[in-house]
Formats: C-alpha cells, sequence, structure tokens
C-alpha cells in the first residue's frame, strides 16, 4: 500500500515572524557593532532586511485593508440594526393590530377560538378583576386610601370590601378583559 503525499503550501508568514526577523536582524548588526566586512555576509544581510521590508510592507498593506474593511462592515451593520429595529418597531404594531383586529372579528362572531394548524382563543386576563371608579380617584372616602407618596385609593381595601358584597357607592367591580393567544 502506497501513501500519497498531500503537497504542502509554504507556511504564510505572520506580522509577528516579520517582526521577529527585524528584531534577529538589528540583533545580529548590534552584536557586530554593525561591522559587516565580509561582502558576503553582508549582501545577505541587506537582501534578508530588503525581503523583511518588502513582507512588513505588504503585510502592513493587507492589515490596514482588513481593518479599514473590518470599521467599514462595522458602520454598515450599526446602519443596518437601525433600519431592522425600525421594522421590527412595525412589525410590532402590525402584528397588534392584526391580533386586536382578530380578536374583535372572533368576539362580534361568538366565538371563543379558530384556526385549524394555528389556534387563535379568546382568553380572559389573568390577575385581578379590574376597579371602575365612578367618579374620579380623588372622590375615594379616606377609610379607602393609602399614602404612598401622595394620597391615592387603597385599591386592595376597597376590593376586599367590594368581594365581601359591601356596596361602596363610588366604585364597583368591572369584568376581566381579554387577550387573544396563539398557538
Amino acid at each position: 500500500m502506497t501513501t500519497a503525499t498531500l503537497p504542502t503550501t509554504p507556511k504564510k508568514r505572520t506580522l509577528l515572524d516579520i517582526s521577529e526577523d527585524l528584531i534577529s536582524i538589528d540583533d545580529l548588526l548590534y552584536e557586530v557593532e554593525g561591522d559587516i566586512s565580509d561582502s558576503d555576509a553582508a549582501e545577505a544581510i541587506d537582501a534578508w532586511l530588503e525581503e523583511a521590508e518588502v513582507s512588513l510592507n505588504d503585510k502592513t498593506d493587507s492589515y490596514v485593508g482588513l481593518i479599514r474593511q473590518k470599521t467599514l462592515m462595522a458602520a454598515a451593520r450599526k446602519e443596518e440594526s437601525e433600519r431592522l429595529a425600525l421594522m421590527a418597531k412595525q412589525d410590532d404594531a402590525s402584528a397588534k393590530f392584526l391580533k386586536d383586529r382578530l380578536k374583535f372579528t372572533l368576539m362580534r362572531l361568538g366565538r371563543k377560538s379558530a384556526g385549524n394548524l394555528r389556534k387563535a382563543t379568546v382568553t380572559a386576563n389573568g390577575g385581578k378583576v379590574p376597579l371602575i371608579f365612578d367618579n374620579e380617584k380623588t372622590a375615594v372616602p379616606e377609610d379607602y386610601q393609602k399614602q404612598i407618596v401622595k394620597t391615592v385609593p387603597d385599591t386592595e381595601l376597597i376590593r376586599e370590601a367590594l368581594e365581601a358584597g359591601a356596596n361602596l357607592g363610588f366604585v364597583r367591580l368591572g369584568e376581566k378583559g381579554t387577550h387573544l393567544r396563539i398557538k
């Protein structure tokens, strides 16, 4: 059985590799105090320096291009995110309108639900039954008010009294509202 060898591509030189080459050349020149009396060694160092400079310039050009590309992409994505946020707000408003319209239609037809694959059901809201005041809330007797920072009706006390059957004359229990649940 023979094993095929895959062709290898030369390793791309990184900015760090190029930087290390330039530092090595500088260190070598420092060690010999800049005296490269051998012409072959001087030519080799000159060629090495020139290659490192060309590599550094080419790599810098690539880095600057990538930095510019990333900067432009960030600006474009930010602008697109603002456009998408506006579209999302419009979609939310459209969905609310459609939901309210479907709920209205079901209620007008006296139906609690409709749909085959996706069912829409008019369902009572959770929580407590709302209080419906006959007058402005400031007309609530003091016994049914609580003070926070300003005087407000004590809705818990009012609710307890109404639920116990008291006729307070200024407020009555309302009915829970409804909402449309989509499954």
